[in-house]
């Protein structure tokens, strides 16, 4: 039996989740059953039949869905004018160099 002070326990985690843990070495944290909660007398009960190190692990509660917020719409402008710009750019360096080619001859 592990006794708990609900007042101790992170404002997020449920009584009702908090379960007993064993470490096994090169494994970890592996979860000790059978075992239960006694939220009326405030402890954690387990059947244990070898010694080890032990912690009290409980799960966050789950937080309400956020709403997604769509963002707004901008008609794809921006797209269009990177494109024109580009193609003015590389307009631009065609005739440039055409026109310096044509002076060479």
């Amino acid at each position: 039996v592990v006794k708990y002070d609900p007042a101790e326990l992170p404002e997020d985690v449920e009584e009702t989740s908090l379960k007993l843990y064993r470490f096994v070495p090169g494994t970890g944290w592996v979860e000790v059953s059978p075992q239960g909660v006694n939220k009326a007398e405030k402890y954690i009960w387990a059947e244990l039949s070898d010694f080890s190190t032990f912690a009290v692990f409980g799960k966050a509660a789950q937080a309400p869905a956020t709403p997604v917020q769509e963002l707004p719409r901008t008609g794809g402008v921006q797209l269009y004018l990177a494109i024109s710009a580009a193609i003015l750019v590389i307009g631009g360096l065609y005739f440039l160099l055409r026109r310096k080619m044509l002076s060479e001859n």
